[in-house]
């Protein structure tokens, strides 16, 4: 699911419940038993209710079940009214039983929703629950055990699905029907580095050198380079504006304003030290008809991986790249976004 949501298709695309039953009852009467209510999300159909029951009549010509899959966020008060109107089976997504990951995964909030409408599917009168999990290796695959567990007390029936990524059927985003409007983003990460490497970026010119000539050598080839947080910040602008050149399915954008800085610090450490690090802040200004998330993350991303190339020379294996995140947003439909600081 896209950060910013996708577009609706509009109701002149879509069948009425008069043309959807004209068909189920075609289906039936030529021998079919079985009809699912999948999508897309169903629930989010208006009248699915009324469309359920009037389903429920084709018991006449021969249906024997109707379905429904779903992802379960919008089902918990809802379901006891599409049992009572005829649902008999349901199928539920849940990728995680992680409230975290499963924001991760979804780009939305709602683990506590779907727990309930699965609760509530166990305890009604449904003749099948099923559970479809993706198994995506290195986010998700240490659950499948608890998932097994949950059908030991439960009627319920677990179905693992290999996670497919794209193979051939990715596609821009149209947003052609968008109105252009001002849009900014600020992107923020870090990188932990040595002692050393943050002298050398925090100091302007080398005075009274005492350390080991190994060391004197390495700072010596760093500042070859150039200034590490000037080049950093130059390519974390270019890596904004190149953001469609690099990330496939971005829309090019007129980009109007970029502005970076990166700020040396330090941080207590988990045992009581101390934790060099450099903060790299990006904002990422446009008039257009779809937001700069994106580019600033890029510029953010680029930022860190120049300084990293810059300092390799004196802190090549301390170095650490962390907490790359979204932390503003404004402008667009979804409306305005901060996080907020730990």
């Amino acid at each position: 699911m896209p950060t910013e949501g996708i577009e609706l298709s509009p109701d002149g695309k879509l069948l009425t419940n008069d043309e959807v039953i004209r068909l189920a009852t075609l289906f039936v009467k030529s021998g079919v038993t079985k009809i699912r209510l999948t999508g897309g999300e169903p629930t989010v159909r208006k009248g699915i209710d009324e469309l359920i029951g009037r389903l429920n009549e084709l018991r006449n010509f021969g249906l024997k079940s109707i379905a429904m899959t779903t992802n379960g966020i919008a089902l918990h008060r809802r379901l006891p009214r599409f049992i009572d109107n005829g649902l008999t089976h349901l199928n539920m997504s849940l990728d995680t039983l992680d409230p975290f990951k499963f924001e991760l995964i979804t780009r939305r909030r709602g683990h506590d929703a779907v727990l309930k409408a699965l609760d509530v599917a166990l305890n009604s009168s449904l003749q099948s629950v099923k559970l479809n999990v993706v198994v995506i290796q290195g986010l998700n695959d240490s659950e499948i055990f608890d998932f097994v567990e949950m059908t030991k007390s439960s009627p319920l029936s677990v179905r693992f699905i290999e996670f497919m990524p794209f193979t051939g059927r990715a596609s821009m985003v149209d947003i052609a029907e968008k109105q252009p409007t001002k849009r900014t983003a600020t992107a923020s990460g870090r990188i932990y580095i040595s002692p050393i490497a943050y002298e050398l970026v925090t100091s302007s010119y080398p005075v009274g050198e005492v350390a080991e000539p190994a060391i004197n050598e390495a700072k010596a080839k760093a500042r070859r380079k150039g200034d590490a947080l000037t080049v950093a910040q130059l390519a974390a602008i270019m890596g904004a504006k190149k953001t469609s050149d690099l990330i496939p399915l971005c829309h090019p954008l007129s980009i109007t304003n970029v502005s970076v800085t990166l700020t040396p610090d330090v941080c207590g450490g988990e045992q009581g030290g101390h934790r060099h690090y450099i903060l790299c802040e990006a904002t990422v200004s446009t008039e257009g008809k779809t937001g700069v998330e994106m580019e600033a993350l890029t510029a953010v991303s680029v930022g860190l991986l120049t300084v990293w190339d810059m300092l390799k020379a004196v802190a090549g294996r301390e170095m650490e790249i962390g907490g790359i995140r979204v932390t503003r947003k404004a402008g667009g439909r979804s409306g305005d976004f901060e996080r907020e600081t730990a």
